[in-house]
């Protein structure tokens, strides 16, 4: 499948929770969804930071995954694209999450860079996590921002 195929084929969310599945929102519903995902990716930053910053004491791959993850996650362009399919195809946040993120992984599965098809799968560990922070808002709260509990959610995202 193209990456134009897959950018305009309807998302799938079946996956996702029945209070997100609806196909057509108002406008002021799509504005509520926007505004949950950048709240949920820029939390998700300071996660990658503190996790990074973390792990890099140990200079092990995972320090190398979070840097990216972040650097995804301050991705001005990604932030837009996310947006705009939230506003053109009228869906929720994990929607947009899913099909925005879906393109970006397939590109880097079929890139003629040996780096890149090995770094797609971090696209699949930021689509998990975004999609886990946008239906579990608790998780991101000042209280789960700490030591051992990140250190738990670290180990259950990157295996």
């Amino acid at each position: 499948m193209t990456p134009q195929a897959i950018c305009e084929r309807e998302p799938d969310i079946s996956d996702y929770p029945a209070s997100r599945r609806q196909e057509h929102m108002p406008g002021p519903q799509l504005l509520e969804e926007i505004i949950r995902l950048k709240h949920s990716i820029q939390k998700l930053r300071v996660i990658c930071q503190y996790s990074e910053d973390f792990l890099d004491q140990s200079k092990n791959e995972r320090a190398k995954t979070f840097a990216i993850l972040r650097q995804y996650l301050e991705d001005p362009v990604l932030g837009h694209q996310l947006s705009a399919q939230i506003k053109q195809q009228n869906c929720s946040a994990e929607s947009a999450v899913h099909a925005v993120l879906e393109v970006y992984r397939y590109r880097m599965r079929i890139s003629s860079s040996p780096y890149l098809r090995y770094r797609a799968s971090d696209i699949t560990t930021l689509m998990e996590m975004l999609i886990d922070a946008l239906e579990n808002p608790e998780i991101l709260t000042r209280s789960s921002i700490n030591k051992d509990c990140l250190e738990m959610r670290l180990e259950a995202s990157l295996t």
